[in-house]
């Protein structure tokens, strides 16, 4: 990975389109023979709905998770007016109040 980044820095003033195009062509590929090898496993295929239900569980879970962070990350760098937490109070006092109508 460090020589890479030093060929990076080295490659900064061309222009390579093509190095995007070919990234994702890799991609494609070894997630397509990670599909073959984990067809090819029988005892795994078994069990392939209970791990299936905790892998989305733990994908929902860290989605949710990097949303959260995101937006307070955003709410307080980016947004000059107010940090993340005034704006969950403020919305929890909206929500109250909406609930008491």
């Amino acid at each position: 990975m460090a020589l890479g980044v030093c060929a990076g820095i080295g490659l900064r003033k061309y222009r390579m389109v093509f190095l995007s195009i070919f990234i994702q062509g890799v991609v494609c590929l070894l997630l397509f023979f990670l599909g073959v090898e984990l067809g090819s496993d029988r005892a795994l295929l078994l069990k392939f709905g209970k791990l299936g239900l905790h892998a989305a569980g733990i994908t929902l879970c860290a989605l949710l998770g990097s949303l959260l962070l995101s937006s307070c990350i955003y709410q307080y760098f980016f947004k000059q007016c107010k940090p993340f937490i005034q704006m969950v109070s403020k919305t929890n006092n909206v929500l109250g109040k909406m609930a008491k109508r």
